[in-house]
């Protein structure tokens, strides 16, 4: 968990971060999938969203507040 200050909430609030794996194979990782839940208000930024600049995106790559261009497929972690 991660605490960051999230404006839809007005509130500093702990967010979960989560990625999706590939059906079946542990480890991986689906691109554009990773995101960060506020645990208050469910909200879900992902590296392609607004303010996604202030959350330290490990996988999806975050260039001037959008995901960097990528495959859809499945990359080992």
């Amino acid at each position: 968990m991660i605490t960051k200050e999230y404006f839809g909430c007005e509130k500093v609030t702990s967010h979960e971060h989560l990625h999706d794996c590939a059906p079946g194979i542990p480890e991986t990782h689906m691109v554009g999938s990773e995101r960060f839940v506020c645990v208050l208000c469910k909200h879900v930024t992902f590296a392609g969203s607004n303010g996604a600049s202030r959350f330290p995106f490990t996988f999806d790559k975050v260039a001037a507040g959008r995901r960097a261009t990528g495959t859809s497929s499945a990359l080992p972690v």
